[in-house]
């Protein structure tokens, strides 16, 4: 192994303690610690896919979902195929009332994973909001 890969390694093995700190903060309710810990993970490993992801849940959760889609974006390009991350990144996306782009996001979700039955009825309750809005627009 490369001294490089020894240190991005340990890097993110200690990224990962902090982001576990983050994950208890946030199971707690301590939305503010869980942040703080995630942000604190990234700056010690930023390729961090956990910290990543839980960051953007921590911030939806806190009525933030224009800066949760900024991170959940950023942990799916750390893991492409992270159906949880399209699943969270369609949630904010629907708190922003981009229909469309959440029902991409949930059907990415479930392509890769077609038995997430949150991902469908997520996507179920989206498309609802969207042809209400289309039918509000036709009024």
């Amino acid at each position: 192994m490369k001294p490089s890969e020894i240190i991005a390694m340990k890097a993110n093995e200690q990224a990962q303690a902090v982001f576990e700190q983050g994950r208890i903060a946030l199971q707690n309710g301590d939305h503010p610690l869980a942040i703080q810990q995630f942000e604190a993970a990234l700056d010690i490993y930023p390729q961090n896919y956990d910290a990543t992801h839980f960051l953007g849940i921590a911030l939806a959760q806190m009525g933030q979902p224009q800066r949760a889609v900024s991170y959940f974006k950023q942990s799916l390009k750390l893991l492409p195929n992270g159906i949880s991350a399209h699943n969270n990144l369609g949630l904010a996306l629907d708190d922003l009332q981009d229909y469309e782009a959440a029902i991409a996001s949930f059907d990415r979700a479930l392509a890769l994973a077609p038995d997430y039955e949150q991902a469908e009825l997520n996507r179920q309750a989206t498309l609802a909001r969207l042809q209400a809005k289309s039918n509000g627009s036709a009024a």
